[in-house]
């Protein structure tokens, strides 16, 4: 199992980890249907949730059409054990970590699998003022699996609907200086939430904004109508309706709303990686210079390229929401995130990657910058030369998969040709040259596969890289 949650499991828990059906890491429990969890299961990890939450518990979930039966027999296992529940429905992550904060309940739980096929769900844990569990909260959360839990002498339905999204919204347009003029441009936005989360926040959000909405995938269904996660390979209707209707920019989520992904009227479907440097155009409007900036292992470089002007140090931490979050806290960083589109600002009380943060912010740049299309911040953004690769992997095999590729890795460039200035091992291995090109290897914490990105500072070295790694990638 994966050996970054040190503690033991029953072993139909094990036995389904190494089938690869059930993944336990950072990211919380993910689970492949049907065969990945089971009723009985799904009850121990609840009892053992009770025994380390307190009384008020906020539960929400994504639109994957598994959520709702798995949020109710959740919801009826925590009124067993009186648990007073706050339940936000259907809603992005973000906003039901905020309504944890806002509603100042003990603890949370989010019914999701993020960016993961249909087939697949989750559930993710939250702590006290919405922050994610760590390794810590984990590890004390399965060491008490099948432990004995004092039933409550009187049980009683307990169950409240709480409206989140207002909130989370007014919390974050109060930050946004030049709300005045992005009402004024009256911004033509194509909206594509994949039929999820997103399509009960982004009309209200943008409607404030005084934005005319093209709604894309915005109806309840039972099946996503595109891959989940929201990559420009996954957006091509997305990025033909963004032409089609000359809108001024487009907004692309995944499944539980905290991934972010933007469009142009010209070039369609973005990069993910721009996200975060497109936000920072609009948060730069409440830094002062020197801020430090988090953001993980295997995001791009253009976030340190864009603010590098105003004298921002930009540091890194290992993949994981909860890992640059903690880096952020530490450090009291003002702005950062993923480059998978998750935009983290810890002033937001959403705590975490939060899309609708990220879109707010893009359209004050926008604003600001007295743009016609988000076209005109991306002429602001350098050039990207990336690659993302992966391949799947056997559970029981990681180390020896991940030291192997260690070595070929090691031995990309010939002897002095382009010296290493750094080999970091909190994630897997990073490895940085001087040139400050680098390159992440890494297992997954969410899915059965290995990792590999890197970053170039031209398309020659991008292709070399490419070439050098796909003569192994093949065999």
């Amino acid at each position: 199992m994966n050996k970054n949650i040190p503690f033991s499991l029953p072993e139909e828990y094990i036995n389904r980890i190494e089938n690869g059906i059930l993944i336990i890491s950072i990211s919380g429990i993910r689970v492949k249907f049907p065969d990945g969890i089971n009723p009985k299961m799904l009850l121990e990890i609840i009892e053992a949730f009770c025994k380390v939450s307190g009384n008020t518990i906020v539960i929400g979930n994504d639109g994957r059409s598994s959520s709702p039966v798995i949020t109710n027999f959740i919801e009826s296992i925590l009124n067993f054990y009186n648990k007073k529940v706050l339940n936000i429905g259907t809603a992005p992550t973000p906003t039901i970590k905020a309504a944890c904060h806002f509603s100042k309940a003990d603890a949370g739980i989010i019914i999701t699998a993020s960016h993961n096929p249909q087939e697949w769900n989750g559930i993710k844990f939250l702590k006290k003022n919405g922050y994610f569990y760590d390794k810590e909260d984990y590890v004390k959360l399965f060491r008490n699996i099948n432990k004995k839990i004092s039933l409550p002498d009187l049980i009683y339905y307990n169950t409240y609907k709480y409206e989140g999204i207002e909130k989370h919204i007014e919390s974050i347009l109060k930050q946004i200086p030049n709300l005045n003029e992005i009402k004024k441009k009256k911004y033509k936005v194509v909206i594509d939430p994949v039929n999820s989360s997103g399509m009960y926040a982004l009309p209200i959000l943008l409607k404030e904004l005084n934005c005319e909405i093209i709604p894309l995938n915005c109806e309840p269904s039972k099946k996503f109508c595109r891959p989940p996660e929201p990559t420009p390979k996954a957006l091509k209707q997305f990025s033909k309706i963004l032409k089609k209707e000359k809108a001024s920019v487009g907004f692309a989520l995944d499944p539980d709303g905290d991934r972010l992904v933007c469009g142009s009227p010209f070039k369609g479907a973005i990069n993910e990686e721009y996200t975060l440097g497109l936000a920072y155009l609009g948060k730069r409007l409440q830094l002062r210079k020197k801020s430090k900036f988090v953001i993980n292992f295997s995001t791009s470089r253009i976030l340190e390229k864009v603010s590098r002007e105003d004298g921002h140090i930009v540091i890194r931490a290992p993949v994981g929401e909860v890992n640059v979050l903690n880096k952020m806290l530490e450090l009291n960083a003002k702005f950062g995130g993923e480059g998978n589109g998750g935009v983290i600002d810890p002033s937001i009380p959403s705590k975490g990657r939060d899309s609708l943060t990220g879109i707010v912010y893009i359209l004050s740049a926008m604003a600001h910058q007295n743009a016609t299309t988000i076209e005109d911040l991306m002429n602001l953004m350098p050039e990207l030369y990336m690659e993302k690769m992966k391949f799947a992997y056997n559970l029981n095999k990681k180390d020896d998969v991940l030291i192997k590729w260690f070595e070929i890795l090691s031995k990309l460039y010939p002897s002095g040709d382009l010296e290493i200035e750094e080999i970091n091992t909190e994630d897997g291995f990073f490895i940085l040259y001087k040139n400050k090109s680098w390159i992440h290897l890494r297992a997954s914490n969410t899915e059965p596969i290995i990792r590999i990105i890197f970053e170039a500072n031209s398309k020659k070295e991008l292709m070399y890289i490419k070439q050098y790694l796909e003569k192994f990638y093949k065999k």
